[in-house]
């Protein structure tokens, strides 16, 4: 076997990046041998084949990519992106099978495929999408 270390080579977190919106509370445990998919800030976005049999990675834009489940709604989100200027593209997910695994209606991928913000709900108002963005990119 090639990979006996998925924790290493796939479950890979960022917990203490400045350009992650951290969460309250504990994160999953991390074990060196296994992955468990999540997505908890800093971790890699679990990959799936999506009802069209193309991989999720595949669909990832080159910039951050929104991922709106179940038909979310993050207009602040994409508002405040584009207002500086920041590549941002949305990815509508209708399965609902995928809800449990992203565990959050709306994720917010980094270019490294790694999990900047998630929520249920998109910001409050804009100055606080304008927050969130300004934390993923290190502004």
């Amino acid at each position: 076997l090639e990979n006996e270390a998925w924790g290493i080579e796939t479950g890979y977190r960022y917990d203490a990046s400045p350009a992650i919106c951290h969460e309250e509370g504990e994160p999953p445990p991390y074990e060196w041998e296994r992955c468990e998919p999540t997505t908890w800030p800093g971790s890699r976005v679990p990959n799936v084949f999506l009802s069209d049999g193309a991989p999720l990675f595949d669909k990832l834009g080159a910039g951050f990519t929104l991922l709106a489940i179940q038909g979310a709604d993050g207009s602040r989100l994409v508002d405040a992106a584009a207002a500086i200027g920041l590549p941002l593209d949305v990815l509508n997910i209708d399965d609902p099978s995928l809800a449990e695994i992203y565990e959050r209606k709306l994720v917010l991928v980094r270019p490294d495929q790694h999990v900047a913000w998630r929520g249920d709900e998109q910001p409050g108002s804009a100055d606080e999408a304008r927050a969130i963005l300004d934390t993923v990119r290190g502004a």
